[in-house]
């Protein structure tokens, strides 16, 4: 069992046994080592003792050989190495910490407008553009997350939503797969541009408003109409002639 008693005891035949105290240890696994060997495995806080005994004049270093998980932590020894001897002896503290760590993910699909804010536990984080985001709070190992879309962008309207689950655990690293997919939602409205042979895209709000979406696409001669099938997923465009041929530069 663990030892109590000071940082390095006198034991029989003028021996010390270095010990020290834990705090701060929630998760299972922490093993201590002295010397680089002697290894200890320290389950709970409070002291601890190592079963080698030392002569005075010895030295003595103490050393994390493996961290805690369940949840992840980082352990470090204090005043851990030295030389023993018969006068005042050393403070050896191991001092354990949880990890904590990022959440977050990739938006894409955004159009220029309003922000998309999404949600994670008390933190609110509002999304302008596409690519990475994460949450400014880290999340300490073994928390609960739970991302959601708070207030969806606007100006055109889309509809954003997760690709995968947005509720977990934090265990050991950061969470970088959280992520949103955006959609304009309502209605479309087609415009055929035949003199530069294009169409041009805007979404139809609830209020009846009209809002470009990207840029216009390319079509064939004089496009003269655009058909959508009965799904909404697909449009064709009909025209005059065929895609012109591009003069080589």
């Amino acid at each position: 069992g663990q030892a109590p008693g000071p940082s390095a005891r006198r034991g029989a035949g003028n021996s010390y046994t270095v010990a020290g105290t834990v705090t701060g240890l929630t998760g299972s696994g922490l093993v201590l080592r002295n010397n680089g060997g002697d290894n200890l495995s320290v389950t709970t806080n409070g002291p601890f003792a190592f079963a080698t005994g030392l002569t005075a004049g010895a030295t003595y270093d103490v050393t994390v050989l493996t961290q805690p998980t369940s949840p992840s932590q980082n352990c470090t020894a204090t005043s851990g190495s030295g030389t023993l001897s018969t006068g005042a002896l050393p403070a050896v503290t191991v001092t354990c910490a949880t990890n904590t760590y990022t959440v977050g993910g990739t938006v894409s699909g955004r159009i220029a407008g309003t922000s998309l804010v999404i949600q994670n536990r008390n933190e609110a984080l509002a999304m302008l553009g596409n690519g990475y985001y994460s949450f400014l709070n880290k999340l300490p190992s073994g928390a609960k997350y739970s991302v959601a879309v708070n207030a969806q962008p606007a100006s055109p309207d889309q509809v954003c939503g997760l690709t995968g689950a947005g509720t977990g655990t934090v265990s050991a690293s950061d969470i970088a797969t959280i992520n949103l997919t955006c959609a304009v939602s309502g209605k479309w409205y087609f415009s055929v541009n035949p003199v530069f042979n294009t169409i041009s895209t805007y979404s139809i709000s609830p209020t009846g408003t009209l809002t470009p979406v990207g840029v216009p696409v390319p079509t064939g001669v004089g496009p003269t109409a655009v058909l959508t099938d009965p799904t909404g997923r697909f449009a064709y465009v009909t025209s005059k002639g065929a895609t012109p041929a591009t003069t080589p530069g």
